[in-house]
C-alpha cells in the first residue's frame, strides 16, 4: 500500500472502480481532469500503488497516462515500486507498457530532459498539447504524421496503424 495519505478522490476511485464496467470507470476517471495537474498525477499514482486484479486495465492505463503527462521526478521511486506490484492482465498487449512509459517520462525529468522521448520510446500517441502535428498523410489504415514537441522543439515521424483492434504507433 501507498505510504502517502490517500486523497479523497483516490479513496473514491479505489472504492468504486473495481465494481464498475468500462464506461462508468471512464466517467469516474474523467474527474482527474478537473484537478490541478500535480494533484491529478498524485491521485493517479496512488491508484496505481493500490491496484489489484479487480481495479481493471482501463483504470491502470488512464492513471499511468496521467502520471506520464503530469508526474514529477520525485515520484519516480514510488512509480517504480508500484510497477512491481501492479497486476498483470491478459489481453492483446501488456497494458503495463503504459506504466513503463510513465516511468520513462519521470526518468527523463530526473535527468533534466524533456519527457517527449518517453512517448517515442513507448510508441504511444503524440497527444496535444505536448505535440503539434506538422503534417499528415493517410493510406490503407495507416497515417504518417510529422510532429514536433511543443516543449523542446524536437521533430518526429509517427505512423498510426488502425488496421488492428486498437491503434499501433511507431515512432522514428
Amino acid at each position: 500500500m501507498s505510504s502517502s495519505p490517500l486523497l479523497p478522490l483516490t479513496v473514491r476511485l479505489l472504492a468504486e472502480l473495481p465494481a464498475l464496467k468500462a464506461d462508468p470507470q471512464m466517467a469516474l476517471l474523467r474527474e482527474l481532469q478537473v484537478l490541478p495537474p500535480d494533484e491529478a498525477a498524485e491521485v493517479a499514482l496512488q491508484v496505481l500503488e493500490n491496484m489489484d486484479e479487480a481495479t481493471g486495465v482501463l483504470a491502470g492505463m488512464v492513471c499511468a497516462e496521467e502520471v506520464r503527462q503530469h508526474g514529477k521526478a520525485g515520484q519516480l521511486a514510488r512509480l517504480q515500486a508500484a510497477r512491481q506490484r501492479v497486476p498483470t492482465f491478459s489481453g492483446l498487449r501488456d497494458w503495463r507498457g503504459d506504466v513503463d512509459g510513465a516511468i520513462a517520462a519521470l526518468e527523463a525529468l530526473a535527468k533534466k530532459r524533456c519527457r517527449c522521448a518517453s512517448v517515442r520510446a513507448n510508441n504511444t500517441a503524440p497527444v496535444p498539447p505536448m505535440f503539434v502535428e506538422l503534417s499528415s498523410n493517410s493510406a490503407n489504415y495507416v497515417e504518417v504524421m510529422q510532429v514536433r514537441c511543443a516543449l523542446c522543439g524536437r521533430e518526429y515521424t509517427v505512423e498510426r496503424d488502425d488496421s488492428y483492434h486498437y491503434p499501433i504507433f511507431t515512432w522514428r
